[in-house]
């Protein structure tokens, strides 16, 4: 299902597949997108020292990760 949601499937064609609670997709398709945002940030971070390397993360890649997380 993450795999599905991943590759652009909306909530309603997984539903339609799976006949899966829509109530559980949504939420499994919360925490993919949360994964999705996180990853798109973390693009050239090395794992060890993200704070010295925030600089090489875009505004618009930080701002998206910080919305998915509902953080200002």
């Amino acid at each position: 299902m993450g795999d599905a949601f991943a590759q652009g499937f909306s909530l309603d064609e997984v539903h339609q597949i799976t006949h899966i609670d829509p109530w559980f997709l949504s939420q499994i398709k919360e925490i993919v997108d949360i994964e999705l945002a996180v990853d798109t940030c973390q693009v050239g971070l090395e794992f060890k020292q993200p704070r010295d390397r925030l600089h090489e993360v875009e505004p618009d890649d930080l701002k998206r990760a910080l919305d998915a997380f509902n953080l200002e």
